[in-house]
C-alpha cells in the first residue's frame, strides 16, 4: 500500500488453516476468512473488525493500515 494506492482483500496471500479458516497477512494487519466471512484485526492501532461481507473487507483494509495513505482516511472518516 502506498498514498496512491490503498490495500485489498485482492492484495492479501491467504494460507489455508484448519476447520476452513484461512489466515492473511499485509503490513499489520491480519485478516481472517471463515464461510465467506472477514474478520480483520489492525496491529498497529489495535482495531478489530468482525462478521464483514467481502464488500467491506477493502473499506476497512484502506482505514486499518499504517502509512499516509490511512492516516488521511481515517481523518476524513472520523
Amino acid at each position: 500500500m502506498n498514498i496512491e494506492k490503498p490495500w485489498r482483500l485482492e492484495d492479501v496471500k491467504f494460507q489455508d488453516e484448519q476447520n476452513g479458516r484461512r489466515r492473511g497477512e499485509i503490513g499489520p494487519v491480519t485478516v481472517l476468512e471463515i464461510g465467506g466471512k472477514y474478520s480483520l484485526t489492525s496491529h498497529a492501532l489495535k482495531l478489530t473488525w468482525f462478521d464483514l461481507d467481502k464488500r467491506s473487507v477493502d473499506a476497512a483494509l484502506g482505514l486499518s493500515g499504517d502509512s499516509p495513505y490511512s492516516a488521511t482516511r481515517r481523518a476524513k472518516f472520523f
